[in-house]
């Protein structure tokens, strides 16, 4: 089975004026929030990206690192060429992310207004413009050529498609089935799992257990599911025959950065960390079974013949064990 461990690579202001909807003052440059959500600094070592990059590597795990520019606009191009350095001097791959919130920087000149925090608000045309200008500020910072994107908080439509398939992006992430605001348009949307063709562009769901909770299924993610609830849908999908495997993390997982709201210092997840580090373990020890692939044009798999399988289900004790981890993970 091939396994996509995909990366949000974002930066988020904490701060207290009203953003996105009112501007940053020109004077604020984020340097807490960078230090926090990329680099993860807290006074117990680093958790970002470097620390990140560092357990992938040495576990032989390859990622793929959805990352916005957007912010670049307002802030400078300078954190941003650090980010795409550090990444791809890991040798993992950079794909493209869009946050359409930053808009609302007058920064951002010579961008569409905002119309609101999802790219399937903007206009095709007005998407297309988007696309170009993240891909295009993505080659100032010095990445090599993009071939993979993610909509911010999930929110594309069929419309996004098309726009990529027109910039020249081939391989989309942006399907969640889990929340209503992605790809609401696309025909049997929630039955969705395994990769498919729409419009010219590979769309990669990502992979969701029914943990007899959630609506929809639950997504996987390295903070929003137990090991234990990856641990089974790892195997659960292999022994059903599935052939891809989807799972998210973000650049700040592994550090509290809500913090920063309550002006104290960011600190480990200590949970979180446990957990990323035993996913990586287990991929490279089942690494005869369990392929990382990055979204790369060269990686494609084989398009299954049933995107729409079933999904794993989970046992209410599983998902009553991760409910409890959550709560303890407020203090450790």
């Amino acid at each position: 089975m091939n396994v996509y461990l995909t990366v949000d690579t974002e930066v988020w202001p904490v701060h207290s004026g009203g953003w996105p909807h009112k501007p940053l003052q020109a004077d604020y440059d984020c340097s807490r929030e960078v230090s926090a959500y990329y680099f993860g600094q807290t006074r117990d070592g680093e958790y970002g990206l470097p620390y990140q990059l560092r357990v992938l590597n040495r576990h032989g795990v390859r990622a793929t690192f959805f990352v916005d520019p957007l912010f670049s606009f307002a802030l400078g191009l300078n954190v941003l060429r650090e980010v795409v350095q550090i990444i791809e001097s890991a040798g993992q791959r950079i794909a493209l992310h869009l946050h359409p919130e930053w808009l609302t920087d007058p920064r951002c000149c010579g961008l569409p207004g905002f119309r609101g925090p999802f790219i399937s608000q903007y206009q095709e045309q007005e998407q297309r413009d988007l696309i170009r200008a993240g891909m295009r500020r993505l080659r100032e910072a010095g990445a090599d050529p993009l071939a993979s994107f993610r909509a911010g908080s999930w929110g594309a439509d069929t419309s996004t498609l098309r726009a990529l398939r027109q910039e020249g992006i081939g391989i989309d992430s942006s399907l969640n089935a889990a929340f209503g605001n992605s790809l609401p348009s696309l025909p049997r949307r929630v039955e969705k799992q395994e990769p498919f063709e729409h419009d010219g562009v590979t769309v990669f769901p990502v992979t969701r257990i029914d943990d007899r909770v959630t609506q929809r299924g639950r997504p996987l993610s390295v903070t929003g599911t137990s090991w234990s609830e990856m641990h089974f849908a790892l195997r659960a999908c292999m022994r059903s025959g599935r052939e891809n495997f989807v799972l998210v993390m973000h650049s700040n997982e592994f550090v509290k950065t809500e913090r920063l709201w309550h002006q104290r210092p960011v600190v480990p997840r200590r949970m979180a960390i446990g957990r990323f580090e035993r996913l990586c373990g287990f991929l490279e020890a089942n690494r005869d079974r369990l392929t990382t692939r990055t979204l790369a044009p060269h990686e494609l798999p084989r398009l299954p013949d049933d995107a729409s399988p079933a999904l794993a289900r989970s046992s209410i004790l599983r998902t009553a064990a991760r409910m409890g981890g959550q709560f303890l993970s407020r203090w450790y």
